[in-house]
């Protein structure tokens, strides 16, 4: 899925404190979903955000001044902080965010022609007056991204009801649903993080870390995760040469057997046919492998055997709250262990 947010979405609440916004990042990390924040937004975002810091850095200054005349505690004496470096808007917000996938898509150029002919023919989502030339950037900004990377979900959540909804204000209004149409593009609107959180972010609230780590059954994955080809043949030759004291050539290795941690790396939700949610989740533990070479003084082998940690990934299928399904397969280009 691929989210984007319109200024005054982050504008309600410039900290992303909110209860709102913290569901929302939540899903984000959990669903490896990708947050759009087109060039538009980020100026806009940075512009507004300065001028209200500024506003109230005023407003501050005049009532420290105020108080500082009125004190007759010098102990309480408040002072300007002038040396405090102030980070821009952007880098706050990224830094916040902190989820894998997060671009940043910019406007073109080659949309002024058509900037142009939907503001004189009032266009949507330019008004009868011509006006909301923002607005009218931000949506060929998004079409033309989806156009060019088309993912199988895009939403595009705006309080912006005036210049993007239909007449109920739930909907997209319907010349930009029909535009849509007729690129054959997918778009889901909503008017607020919140209508967003409960179709999809609350459903899936309940899927954390130690909720996993409950359900899962350890013993059936660390059966798993011994299975032979779960994890790539040359992993194992790697380590040999890299750890064996032997120092000859290996002939053929055995897997003795795996423990995994129990307590998850990572995990990754996504919904699947029929309501249900399916979760990948990558492990690690540790592993130990017999390393056999021919003894040169007769005919049977030398082995040694070495144990190191890995790390691999399976899949679970959710519903109703429980655990109904395991994917009996490791992937193994994910799957690996470690040399040193």
């Amino acid at each position: 899925m691929r989210i984007v947010l319109d200024t005054n979405i982050y504008r309600r609440d410039f900290a992303l404190n909110s209860n709102d916004f913290k569901v929302f990042i939540d899903y984000l990390r959990k669903t490896n979903a990708t947050l759009s924040v087109p060039q538009i937004v980020i100026e806009e975002l940075c512009f507004l955000y300065d001028m209200e810091v500024d506003k109230l850095k005023s407003h501050l200054e005049v009532a420290i001044k105020n108080y500082n005349q009125i004190s007759i505690d010098e102990s309480l004496c408040l002072i300007k902080n002038e040396t405090q470096h102030r980070i821009t808007y952007k880098e706050f917000l990224f830094k916040k965010l902190e989820i894998h996938y997060i671009d940043e898509p910019n406007y073109k150029n080659d949309y002024l022609k058509e900037l142009v002919k939907r503001g004189i023919q009032k266009i949507k989502p330019f008004s009868l007056k011509g006006e909301e030339f923002r607005d009218a950037l931000l949506w060929l900004t998004i079409l033309d991204y989806i156009k060019q990377d088309q993912y199988d979900d895009n939403v595009f959540i705006s309080a912006n009801v005036k210049d993007f909804a239909d007449e109920q204000r739930k909907d997209l209004h319907h010349i930009l649903r029909k535009e849509l149409s007729e690129n054959n593009l997918k778009l889901t609107f909503f008017t607020s993080l919140q209508e967003f959180n409960k179709t999809f972010s609350l459903k899936i609230d309940f899927i954390t870390t130690d909720w996993i780590n409950e359900n899962l059954d350890w013993k059936r994955l660390n059966e798993g995760a011994c299975k032979e080809g779960n994890i790539h043949c040359t992993y194992f030759f790697e380590l040999y040469n890299r750890r064996s004291t032997l120092k000859e050539n290996l002939e053929f290795y055995e897997l003795e057997n795996a423990y995994l941690d129990e307590s998850i790396c990572e995990f990754y939700v996504y919904e699947i046919p029929n309501g249900n949610y399916a979760v990948q989740i990558f492990l690690s533990g540790i592993i130990k492998t017999k390393f056999f070479i021919k003894d040169t003084s007769d005919s049977d082998y030398i082995s040694e055997t070495i144990s190191t940690e890995f790390g691999t990934r399976t899949k679970i299928e959710i519903k109703d709250k429980s655990i109904v399904k395991y994917t009996d397969e490791y992937f193994e280009e994910e799957s690996g262990l470690n040399f040193y």
